[in-house]
C-alpha cells in the first residue's frame, strides 16, 4: 500500500491544502533519501531522517493535514517500505486526479450560472 493511497477525500475544499502538507513529507523523504555528499544536504538529510522516525507533534500536525496517519507513515518510512520512485509516481497520478476534478467543479459551476 503506498502513503498516496491513504490520502481520502472527504472534505473537496481541504484538497489545496492536504496537498501543500502532502508536498512536505514527499520532500523529507526525499531529504532523507539523499545519497550525495554536500555536508549541508547530508545535514538536512538526517534532520529529515530524525523528523520521519519520531513522532514529535510536529510531524503528527503535518500527517494529519496531509491526511495521513502518522503511526504508518513512520513504520513504513522505518522498516523500508516506501518506494520513492513509486511514492513519487502515486503522487503524480493522485494529483492528476485532483487537478481533474478541480477542472470538472469548474466545468458544472459555469454550466450552473
Amino acid at each position: 500500500m503506498s502513503i498516496a493511497n491513504t490520502y481520502e477525500n472527504k472534505d473537496d475544499h481541504k484538497i489545496p491544502q492536504q496537498v501543500l502538507w502532502l508536498e512536505i513529507i514527499a520532500r523529507a523523504l526525499t531529504d532523507a533519501h539523499y545519497a550525495g555528499t554536500n555536508r549541508l544536504d547530508l545535514v538536512e538529510s538526517r534532520r529529515a531522517d530524525t523528523w520521519l522516525r519520531t513522532m514529535s507533534d510536529d510531524f503528527q500536525t503535518v500527517c494529519a493535514l496531509a491526511g495521513i496517519d502518522p503511526h504508518f507513515l513512520r513504520d513504513s518510512y522505518v522498516s523500508g517500505l516506501i518506494n520513492m520512485v513509486d511514492f513519487k509516481a502515486s503522487e503524480r497520478l493522485r494529483l492528476s486526479a485532483i487537478r481533474d476534478d478541480e477542472r470538472l467543479r469548474a466545468m458544472k459551476m459555469a454550466a450552473a450560472e
